[in-house]
């Protein structure tokens, strides 16, 4: 999977000002933001608008963008990768399908080299889509806190 650095994109795309990625650099070394990927930070800050600066990331890279509120989400697919996972990569399989393989979706364009190692650990090719920040929240919220408590991944 492509490298893609998202600070440089925004940066390289006048979205943000050198002075606004050094300041998401820095907080994102705060204790507070533990976890937080860049796109999150910087829209947190309101650096740049959420779902607009996903859909300009998707385009670059040519990979579909999705709003999750409108989809089915295969219960098989999601245990095909641990919660832990999940939550660390802010991503999340939505569909096993023949024709396409293990379809994942993220909201951190920094995360797609990793796809390679959940192709590697489920053994399907894997097919990238992007939604925006508060739509994958949402979804990780669906899955994990109402509907599918009581999945065990199928690996580990």
């Amino acid at each position: 999977m492509k490298n893609f650095n998202t600070a440089d994109f925004l940066t390289e795309q006048h979205l943000i000002t050198s002075e606004q990625r050094v300041k998401i650099l820095s907080e994102l070394e705060k204790p507070e933001h533990a976890g937080m990927f860049f796109l999150e930070c910087a829209v947190s800050l309101g650096f740049v608008p959420e779902i607009e600066t996903i859909k300009k990331i998707s385009a670059e890279l040519k990979i579909p963008y999705l709003n999750l509120k409108n989809l089915d989400i295969d219960e098989d697919a999601v245990k095909l990768i641990p919660e832990e996972t999940v939550r660390n990569y802010h991503l999340l399989a939505i569909l096993k399908s023949d024709k396409l393989g293990l379809v994942v979706v993220t909201s951190n364009p920094d995360v797609l080299p990793f796809l390679d190692t959940i192709r590697i650990q489920t053994g399907f090719s894997v097919y990238p889509c992007f939604t925006h920040i508060t739509c994958m929240q949402w979804a990780l919220d669906e899955v994990y806190l109402r509907n599918m408590q009581y999945f065990k991944p199928v690996y580990s």
